[in-house]
């Protein structure tokens, strides 16, 4: 079981755009929900949260996601395709789907990803600090 009020959440961000900013747990972080590596044998979850006029930085992912938003107002921008989301809509992301998530609210917008296979690879178009990679998944890769 786990609570998400209690998950430990690594900053994120891209160096050549302060907006590019958000907080979530990782694959490589042992508190990244329901992964294979803790419990889960189909399937992936992650959470993550997006702070006013920030947003999770445009990448792929190697599975595809069902985004639900918790709370907050935010767009999703899949393969430059704009959708607008608040509490309790969600979205599905396909499998290596260029997007991007983008707070448009005044309030921290807080996401689940659902992940259709239980080991993901998130590539990201620019370097993920404070890791200094582009792809993020049960192994860091360069």
């Amino acid at each position: 079981m786990f609570n998400l009020n209690e998950l430990e959440l690594l900053e994120a961000w891209h160096d050549n755009d302060y907006t590019k900013r958000w907080k979530a747990c990782l694959p490589l972080m042992k508190e990244f929900p329901f992964w294979v590596g803790v419990e889960a044998k189909t399937l992936s979850v992650v959470y993550f949260e997006i702070e006013p006029g920030n947003a999770l930085g445009e990448h792929t992912d190697s599975a595809e996601e069902i985004v639900l938003v918790l709370s907050g107002s935010a767009e999703a921008i899949i393969c430059e395709e704009v959708t607008d989301l608040n509490e309790g809509k969600m979205v599905i992301i396909p499998e290596m789907a260029s997007h991007s998530i983008k707070n448009t609210g005044n309030e921290t917008v807080k996401c689940i990803g659902f992940y259709s296979k239980p080991v993901v690879t998130s590539t990201f178009k620019e370097v993920m600090q404070p890791l200094g990679v582009k792809s993020v998944g049960p192994q860091i890769k360069e």
